[in-house]
């Protein structure tokens, strides 16, 4: 796996995780042309990490 999960629960870790997979989507949806519904896919992607981030405590 090219990112090693921890062996006991990391609140931390998973917090960081998703903090990495919402800049790397926001960098996608701001930097490149999109077709409309890739861009509406990513949208509700953010938002669906924009809410496990806040559920972990981010």
């Amino acid at each position: 796996m090219k990112y090693p999960i921890p062996d006991s629960e990391d609140i931390e870790w998973q917090q960081d995780m998703l903090r990495e997979i919402d800049r790397t989507l926001e960098t996608i949806v701001d930097d490149f042309e999109l077709e409309s519904r890739v861009e509406k896919y990513l949208t509700d992607v953010i938002a669906r990490v924009a809410s496990l981030r806040a559920y972990s405590g981010y």
